[in-house]
């Protein structure tokens, strides 16, 4: 599916503990202290569906039975909506470009195809790097003991590679 050329999408990809919400949040923190407008898709690879506040006005719409349901305060909007199995990543990330982000970070969505910064807890996981497709960049809180061409990190030590993750992200390269 062709994507608008401005909006930048990066996957932070790993098993569970190794880093990926870490990372994301400095991230996020960083690229907008920057400027851009970064958006977030996060897999709920935990099973079942995500929390929902309870007994709330929109809870309630959507046990009645809506499809979409919103709420609005300030300026903060909360979006639930129910899909049929036709709502793919694709679709939200569309979403996401027409709300005008700059950059979607995804965090898991492993087999999707975008451009990934594997995250692994130790050397037993590197086999990540294989598994997947367009991986970037192979980090963790340790730095990975790995031959590669892909540039490697420690999320701790992140102020040491943050040029080169965030060129990365905002470049391809």
């Amino acid at each position: 599916m062709e994507h608008n050329a401005a909006v930048h999408i990066v996957q932070v990809v790993g098993y569970k503990n190794s880093g990926k919400t870490t990372l994301s949040e400095i991230l996020i923190k960083e690229l907008t202290l920057l400027g851009f407008k970064v958006g977030t898709i996060k897999h709920h690879g935990h099973g079942g569906k995500p929390n929902q506040v309870r007994n709330t006005d929109s809870y309630i719409h959507k046990e009645a039975g809506a499809v979409i349901s919103a709420v609005q305060g300030e300026n903060d909007w909360l979006i639930s909506y129910t899909a049929g199995d036709d709502f793919t990543l694709e679709t939200m990330i569309m979403f996401y470009e027409q709300a005008g982000m700059d950059i979607i970070l995804i965090e898991g969505f492993k087999q999707a195809d975008y451009r990934k910064i594997a995250l692994v807890k130790d050397e037993t996981e590197l086999g990540i790097v294989d598994q997947l497709t367009n991986v970037q960049a192979v980090g963790g809180f340790t730095k990975p003991k790995i031959e590669t061409n892909h540039l490697t990190f420690s999320i701790p030590s992140f102020q040491e590679a943050k040029h080169d993750i965030i060129k990365l992200i905002i470049s391809g390269e």
